[in-house]
Formats: structure tokens, sequence, C-alpha cells
């Protein structure tokens, strides 16, 4: 027997972790064109900015363990505004301290930060999505978050690089994150077990899967990583940077909504 369910109900559900999501991607891709237009104009060694950027992606690593057992402890709420409120201290203190050893130090916290983040809303998407509309509402929140994360490319163009505004600006996108979180109706997932998952095993289960995750994380992280230095490098304007950061992460979100869709019918 199918099980019927109201879509536009689920759609008023997830609204709210939709918004949040934009809002925190919007800086998210703001902070990423922001520090590698600052590393380069204060003369950071290539090898230097590179590690920096590495630290975000190592702190999702350290993340992916530590975050789980806060989210269960804290329920998914509280560690939101928790992991929120770091990320964003760690914004402002870029601006504070330029040297390549704090920011990766702040890099590193800042990843593992939004790694939790992610889980939560991730998570919380999945618990009230039902099977039959899951595929459209993840491709909703992939488009959502990419689109957002393209459109906070061009806030670098809101202030001097080598200013406070545009980790000012990351930073209180960061925190407006938390609002739509704190505000929504819609009940936080109770606390499950999870059972151990080991990268051994899960790629027993699906080789091409766990093959196609480390091909995507290197790609996207260098892109994201270095993808601003390389524009500035090679003579790109501020705007040309941002456009390039911006087309280039829009592609991505163009073919969301098909693909979900078909997902949802296989």
């Amino acid at each position: 027997m199918s099980v019927k369910f109201d879509l536009s109900t689920t759609w008023r559900a997830v609204l709210s972790l939709l918004l949040s999501s934009g809002i925190l991607l919007v800086g998210i891709g703001l902070f990423f064109t922001a520090l590698g237009l600052r590393a380069s104009a204060e003369k950071f060694s290539t090898i230097a900015t590179g590690l920096v950027m590495s630290s975000y992606f190592a702190g999702f690593v350290i993340g992916t363990f530590v975050c789980p057992a806060l989210i269960r402890r804290a329920g998914h709420i509280r560690a939101f505004a928790a992991m929120a409120s770091v990320a964003s201290t760690t914004a402002i203190l870029h601006a504070i301290a330029v040297d390549p050893w704090v920011w990766g130090v702040l890099r590193l916290i800042t990843g593992t930060c939004l790694v939790g983040l992610y889980m939560v809303m991730e998570s919380w998407l999945n618990v009230i999505s039902p099977n039959a509309a899951r595929g459209r509402i993840f491709s909703a929140y992939v488009a959502v978050t990419l689109v957002a994360m393209g459109l906070g490319q061009f806030l670098v163009l809101a202030g001097d690089v080598l200013g406070f505004v545009p980790l000012g600006l990351v930073s209180i996108l960061l925190s407006l994150a938390l609002v739509p979180v704190a505000f929504t109706r819609t009940p936080e997932p109770r606390p499950v077990w999870v059972p151990k998952m080991s990268i051994a095993r899960l790629y027993a289960i699906s080789p091409m899967g766990v093959a196609a995750a480390v091909a995507s994380g290197l790609l996207n992280s260098a892109f994201l990583g270095m993808g601003a230095v390389f524009g500035q490098r090679i003579g790109m304007s501020s705007v040309g940077v941002a456009a390039f950061m911006a087309v280039t992460i829009f592609g991505g979100a163009l073919l969301q909504w098909p693909v979900g869709h078909a997902s949802d019918k296989n």
C-alpha cells in the first residue's frame, strides 16, 4: 500500500532549514574567496595559502568524528547554534590576526564546525522527507546551497579585500543563519543510535560511490580553496574572480532538480 503525503506541508516544514542553509552558504562562499584574495594580497606563499585552505577540509574530517556525539548530546538546534557561533567568531579572528599559522588553526576549527552544521541540516531533512519526495527535497537543498555560495562570491566587492568588511560580512551571515533554525516550528529529530561505519566497509558496500566521493572532494577542495588565488594571479580583477568562482558554482546547481526528480521515480 502506498503512503500518501502532503507535499506542500513537507515543503513548508523544510523551508526554514533551506533558508538557514542559504544564508549560511552565502557567508561560506564569501569566506573562501575573501580569504584567498586576502592571502594573496598579504603575500602568503602558494604553499602556505594551500595549507591554510586545506586546514578547513582537515577540520571536516575531524568533525565527522566529533560532531555526531555533540549533536546527540545537545540536540539539533542547540548544536547548530553553538557551531554557527564558533564559526562566526573564527571569521572575525581571521581579520584580527593575519598570520598563516593562526589562519590554519582557525580554518581547522571552522571546518569542524561547518561539517557539524551540514550534519544538523541534512540529518534533519532526511528525517522529515518522505521517501517519495526525498530526491526532490535534497536536490532543492543542494541547489539552494550552490546558488547561495555562488551569490556569496560577489559580496567580496563590498569592501577592500585588505579591510575588515568582507570578513565582517561573513561573521554577520553565519550569525544570521541561526535565526530560521532557532524559530522553526519543525520538530527536531530525536537522538538515535548510529552504527559504526569504517571506510573499508563503506568501500565494500559501494566502491564506485567511495571513489566518486574522493574524486569530487579533491576537485571541489582545490577549486574552492585556490580558485580565487588562481584568478587573481593570472590578472583577473576582483569582479572577474567573483564571476569566475560564481559561474562554476552555479553550473553545479543546474541539474539538481531534474536529477532529484528522476531519482524519486526510480
